[in-house]
């Protein structure tokens, strides 16, 4: 947590540095599995994001997948599309089809179709 107290100390809560930080300390809580944690971190990370570089950045995309990412992990399905979905959005108004972005997003979205036919048929 130094990480973040020096960030804000230094930067301030409302700097995408600071946001940085933010979503680092979500992908740890992420990665040890504290779900609640995780989307915490990414929403406030969001937020910072969002008022800095705008609601439809890359940057705003690229949490919007870690989002989903979350909620795939937390089994719900339903809610990981719905941000996977909104990072496309933004993804296609910003890039290529063929951008490395794109493609992350579009297999995160497509393993949740996945996921969803075969819990569906059980």
């Amino acid at each position: 947590m130094s990480q973040i107290c020096m960030s804000e100390k230094l930067l301030g809560k409302g700097h995408p540095k600071t946001a940085v930080a933010y979503g680092n300390i979500a992908d740890v809580y992420s990665t040890i599995g504290n779900y609640a944690e995780a989307m915490e971190w990414n929403k406030k990370s969001l937020d910072v994001m969002e008022k800095v570089v705008g609601k439809e950045s890359p940057e705003a995309a690229n949490i919007y997948n870690h989002i989903g990412v979350i909620y795939a992990n937390r089994g719900e399905y339903p809610r990981a599309l719905e941000y996977y979905e909104k990072a496309v959005a933004i993804y296609l108004k910003l890039f290529e089809m063929d951008h490395p972005d794109m493609a992350i997003v579009y297999d995160n979205t497509g393993q949740m179709y996945d996921l969803q036919a075969i819990t569906q048929r059980h």
